[in-house]
């Protein structure tokens, strides 16, 4: 299967929420868990991903479904790299309030340059 690059990054931005509220829910940060779950739930219905409901699952199925994510981003981040035509530029980040360092990303697909040459 080939994806476009735009549906890839798509599903990298809908993975990085997934991810990102397993994480919650694994290390007990952000909103109550009920939250956690229903906003998981919900994101992973509307987008077919999976039929279960996370309810009902143990920590440790919790924890596996959390690693399964995390591996799927890095190959859709892979896949990304390999069929975007990247489109560099240069720009400053402040990483303190006294102090900024030069960044090159892609403005197309928001990954480094040293991601890039990987």
């Amino acid at each position: 299967m080939n994806c476009s690059v735009e549906k890839l990054i798509k599903m990298k931005k809908l993975n990085e929420k997934i991810i990102f509220l397993f994480k919650n829910l694994i290390d007990g940060t952000g909103d109550a868990e009920e939250d956690i779950y229903n906003s998981l739930n919900d994101l992973l219905h509307e987008h077919g991903i999976f039929e279960e409901n996370f309810m009902n699952l143990k920590r440790s199925e919790i924890n596996n479904e959390y690693l399964t994510f995390i591996q799927i981003q890095m190959h859709i981040n892979k896949k990304i790299i390999e069929q975007c035509k990247h489109e560099f530029v240069e720009d400053d980040i402040d990483i303190s309030p006294d102090k900024s360092m030069k960044i090159v990303y892609c403005k197309i697909c928001e990954n480094n340059l040293d991601d890039c040459k990987k």
